[in-house]
């Protein structure tokens, strides 16, 4: 297989959007795809995805495998107007999304603002019965605050689409300057026993991992890498039927000036085991 050949396939798979299709790869050897040598000269190292943690299989360059079941990204580098599928835009109360300057290491920001209106804000989602928790679903957010107090954000599994708490969910709630894990199952819900303080104008990274239904562990990194918190909850995570929520970032205000409320940069949304026999992987 030539090289031309593999880099032809690599932009058919779409391994600069949100990941390789596995259905295109079952029954394929991909082995010829992870050679550097027919990257012609390209540093390899820019592949491993922003957010992937150690845990996930190394393969012998140091690339991280592709975790099995789902996988998709964004970065906010596309126009307002854009659909950012499987997410989609929508502002709460006339709030808007606006195209931030992005940096040297935060290519592409949304900027997400409150309008004049109490609770105004905006929010990236998926549908909200999306996904039943079962464990090894796994999501990553970069964010920046800008405006904290009265101003509340849900990152994570939730179906939420406005201040009012979700039904269903495991996510990271901001409110003011604190930080909790939350989970909630219909209706009832858990947080950390901690929480963390944060500040604005400073960039930090949420991982988000559900371990199991008995297990939800949230990490936040500030922006030189260092690890500032880190706590689980252990009860009312929503895997039982009818639990079913969505993925995504929602920001709202309580107040009626419209203000810049967080500048996101990047977020995933990964599901790290098998989802079914019939499904290649």
């Amino acid at each position: 297989m030539t090289a031309l050949l593999i880099l032809t396939l690599l932009s058919q798979w779409g391994w600069w959007g949100p990941g390789i299709n596995a259905d295109l790869l079952q029954g394929k050897d991909t082995t010829a795809l992870w050679n550097a040598k027919t990257l012609q000269g390209r540093d390899t190292t820019t592949f491993v995805r922003k957010g992937t943690d150690s845990t996930l299989p190394m393969r012998g360059d140091g690339i991280a495998a592709r975790p099995v079941g789902v996988f998709v990204e964004f970065e906010f580098l596309s126009t307002d107007a854009a659909t950012p599928a499987p997410w989609f835009w929508a502002a709460l109360s006339s709030g808007t999304k606006t195209n931030g300057a992005g940096g040297s290491a935060h290519p592409g920001v949304g900027r997400f603002s409150s309008s004049a209106s109490s609770n105004s804000g905006f929010m990236m989602v998926t549908v909200t019965n999306a996904l039943l928790l079962a464990g090894g679903e796994v999501a990553d957010f970069v964010f920046r605050p800008e405006s904290l107090i009265g101003t509340t954000i849900r990152v994570g599994f939730h179906d939420a689409t406005s201040v009012t708490a979700p039904t269903d969910g495991a996510y990271l709630r901001i409110v003011d300057t604190l930080v909790r894990g939350m989970t909630m199952s219909n209706s009832t819900g858990d947080s950390t026993a901690s929480q963390l303080r944060i500040v604005a104008n400073r960039w930090y990274w949420a991982h988000l991992d559900v371990v199991s239904a008995s297990k939800f562990v949230c990490t936040v990194v500030d922006s030189v890498g260092t690890q500032v918190w880190k706590d689980s909850v252990l009860t009312q995570i929503p895997t039982g039927a009818g639990r079913q929520c969505g993925h995504g970032f929602e920001a709202t205000n309580s107040g009626t000036t419209a203000y810049p409320l967080v500048d996101v940069d990047y977020m995933n949304l990964r599901i790290a085991r098998k989802i079914s026999a019939g499904r290649p992987n």
